[in-house]
């Protein structure tokens, strides 16, 4: 009878002990006009948008450090559609402690202007990231970036200079570079994947030989 009585004490204590975890919010906070919210590591951030909203202004610098509570908070991630629809952002900075970018984190943010860096620590970009940011004038996309997901810079018609694909890219979603005026792809010849041969000014997936 007591070794029941501590099973159904244990099964008790099992069901409800996650679901308790499962509701607590994570905890967000605003510094800079930028807000945040703790990954579930407790050490790093992602940024989830502008205490502004869509009426942010000018230029967006987003930090490699981020201090709250007295802890400091390492930006790693740009939460989905963070910064969607910022029409009156002119300027970008991305830090180099960020991994990934969100889906349509910077969709429509038409007045951006100047070089889209993404840093070398990036690995992922998610879709629509960047679409429809029609003023940066060169992308740069960073060696570690390991996937790029549907229509990313699409539509991105302000960008004049050769679009360079690093080795490290081994997926491409469709149109992701759709409805640009770039004047020409190279695909680093290290790329296992893709790879832009007899300088054909294209991405071609190298095991189907598809564009």
């Amino acid at each position: 009878m007591k070794k029941s009585l501590l099973n159904r004490r244990a099964l008790l204590l099992a069901l409800t002990v996650p679901s308790a975890f499962a509701g607590m919010a994570q905890t967000t906070f605003t510094v800079d006009k930028l807000n945040y919210v703790v990954n579930e590591d407790g050490v790093t951030a992602t940024v989830t948008g502008h205490a502004d909203g869509n009426e942010a202004q000018g230029e967006v610098i987003i930090p490699e450090k981020v201090q709250f509570d007295e802890k400091v908070y390492v930006v790693t991630a740009i939460g989905e559609g963070a910064f969607l629809h910022g029409f009156y952002l002119t300027k970008l900075s991305l830090p180099n402690t960020l991994t990934k970018i969100g889906d349509a984190a910077f969709q429509y943010c038409q007045n951006f202007t100047g070089d889209l860096v993404i840093p070398n620590s990036v690995t992922v970009i998610g879709y629509g990231a960047f679409s429809c940011c029609d003023h940066f004038e060169k992308l740069v996309i960073g060696t570690s970036v390991d996937s790029i997901a549907d229509q990313a810079f699409n539509s991105c018609l302000g960008l004049n200079d050769t679009l360079f694909i690093p080795g490290n890219v081994r997926s491409l979603g469709s149109n992701t570079f759709g409805y640009n005026d770039l004047p020409a792809i190279v695909v680093d010849p290290e790329n296992k994947f893709y790879d832009s041969r007899s300088e054909c000014n294209a991405i071609i997936e190298t095991s189907t030989n598809n564009p």
